[in-house]
């Protein structure tokens, strides 16, 4: 650093990491010029090269990988943005990669994939995707895919949702026990 340290507890590691601190404290610095405008900002992770670059005087900031970080002049505290060129420019977020990249959950060793924004692969017959209003799931809703691609919503062991495959066809069921009855 070319300016006296007033801060404690700092680990940087690489080329002009932590280069602008003065009086931040807490913070684990990893990669070249990784937090290299970071004067004042506490409780930081950057782990990448010239990642967190630019911030200043935020907080409580995680950015993993290379140009992870956010804008110039942001200052943003509690975001992380994880993976090359993830980028947050809101305090609170958790930004996933950057605007070219798929998400995938369950699809480790598959070719070819994720091909959307957000894909979750399940191969066997359960709930892809929940939303719980509780933390212990007792008040929830499932999401998930048939093998015949219909999809289910299933939140209290009954049928509910759209099927588009069965007799009769193209119809919405609620709270049924079969999928072949119109509701």
């Amino acid at each position: 650093p070319a300016t006296p340290i007033v801060g404690r507890n700092n680990s940087f590691f690489g080329y002009a990491s932590g280069q602008a601190i003065k009086d931040g404290n807490e913070n684990i610095f990893a990669g070249s010029h990784s937090g290299n405008s970071n004067s004042s900002g506490s409780y930081n992770t950057f782990i990448g090269s010239n990642a967190g670059y630019y911030n200043d005087k935020g907080t409580y900031n995680t950015y993993i990988g290379n140009n992870a970080g956010s804008p110039v002049n942001f200052n943003l505290h509690y975001a992380s943005a994880i993976g090359t060129n993830a980028t947050a420019v809101n305090d609170k977020v958790m930004i996933l990669g950057d605007n070219d990249i798929n998400v995938g959950i369950g699809m480790s060793g598959v070719a070819g994939g994720p091909l959307t924004k957000l894909q979750i692969l399940s191969s066997i017959n359960v709930p892809q995707f929940r939303i719980s209003y509780d933390y212990g799931n007792n008040i929830h809703t499932n999401f998930q895919t048939t093998a015949s691609g219909d999809l289910k919503i299933n939140p209290t062991g009954h049928f509910t949702g759209f099927d588009l495959s069965v007799s009769p066809a193209n119809v919405v069921d609620i709270n049924s026990t079969s999928s072949a009855i119109s509701g």
